[in-house]
């Protein structure tokens, strides 16, 4: 009871508020709790996306976040199945989608079908899709993995969690932060102390990224990404694309084609330091949520191709700038949309 009342002040005021601030009015409502006991329920609430934490020491300041928390009740795709039913397949979906998208970035080992067994292929690290699951679902600590492994795959959970609190309401630049930061997960914390700032979390990039890749037809290019003093202006033009968006326009026969334009458009501004390929797999679904509809999922076991798609568009297109717009040549989206439609029967598969 005592965790929920300090919860709802925060949430009335409204504003960034540090610990002393924070104890104070509590005191002041009756609520007495230990500094320490508060400090943790704090940490733990700006770690699960709750609450927004800025600053360093002392100087660190609490706020809420004004996201809905997810119920699985907004997510109009799955609402034909009984309640139980509804409660599983999130949990599975969640499991595979934070998978598969891990695996994408190489981050962990990808799947490949056997029959109807799903194993872990011993390519890059990895954890497996069993693994996985017991991060996710067991609350398990796997063995031989490290802490950065663990992080990745909890934060990549807690961002699709996040990603369902936004269904009912605008996406803003608040809310890609948060979706960054979830992202990150405690790393974000270390990541913000980095005595240069270069590597920011929860906000733009601060310095050029650049991306080594192969083309399709085998060709070595570099691709140079949108510069930092334009990600503002192109993220905000792509925040107003998402926000403007008839939803009655989105059906699964063109929901590929919006995902792809997304997609293709966060991928090539490449608007944060790191994570922006989990960024773009992610944020992309968010008009096929809105829409009643499921998400797409890339397919894992089909990486290289993605990749090269990827770098076909890029590559032709160049560095995006405020000139240019986010989509020079909207006819270029279209091999890298005929992909994401092929990758969306397997979802629709999944919840027909």
């Amino acid at each position: 009871m005592k965790k929920k009342a300090v919860l709802s002040i925060i949430e009335a005021l409204n504003r960034p508020l540090g610990l002393p601030e924070i104890m104070l009015r509590s005191q002041g409502a009756g609520i007495k709790v230990p500094e320490r006991t508060l400090r943790r329920w704090l940490v733990a609430w700006s770690s699960i996306g709750q609450l927004r934490r800025t600053g360093q020491k002392r100087g660190t300041k609490y706020r809420w976040i004004n996201f809905e928390q997810p119920t699985g009740e907004e997510l109009v795709f799955i609402q034909h199945l009984p309640s139980a039913k509804r409660k599983v397949l999130l949990s599975q979906l969640r499991d595979l989608w934070t998978h598969s998208s891990l695996a994408l970035e190489g981050v962990i080992g990808n799947v490949v079908a056997i029959g109807n067994v799903v194993e872990g292929s011993a390519d890059n690290c990895a954890l497996t899709p069993g693994d996985t699951y017991a991060i996710l679902e067991l609350d398990l600590t796997v063995e031989g993995k490290s802490e950065s492994e663990h992080q990745q795959v909890l934060g990549h959970a807690q961002a699709i969690e996040l990603l369902y609190g936004l269904v009912n309401a605008p996406l803003s630049e608040l809310a890609l932060f948060e979706l960054h930061k979830a992202l990150k997960g405690d790393l974000a914390v270390q990541a913000d102390l980095n005595a240069n700032g270069y590597q920011p979390i929860g906000a733009w990039k601060q310095e050029p990224n650049y991306l080594s890749s192969v083309t399709t037809k085998g060709k070595a290019v570099l691709i140079e990404y949108a510069a930092p003093d334009q990600v503002s202006s192109l993220m905000q033009s792509l925040i107003r694309v998402i926000n403007r968006t008839g939803l009655n326009q989105l059906t699964l026969d063109n929901a590929h084609m919006i995902y792809a334009q997304l997609h293709l458009g966060i991928a090539h501004i490449a608007p944060f330091s790191d994570a922006n390929g989990q960024m773009a797999r992610l944020v992309s679904n968010m008009l096929l949520l809105k829409a009643g509809l499921p998400p797409l999922l890339i397919d894992q076991n089909r990486r290289r191709e993605y990749l090269e798609l990827i770098a076909d568009y890029q590559f032709e297109l160049g560095q995006l700038t405020k000139a240019t717009g986010i989509w020079p040549d909207e006819s270029a989206i279209l091999p890298f949309a005929n992909f994401c439609a092929e990758c969306y029967g397997k979802t629709i598969d999944m919840f027909a």
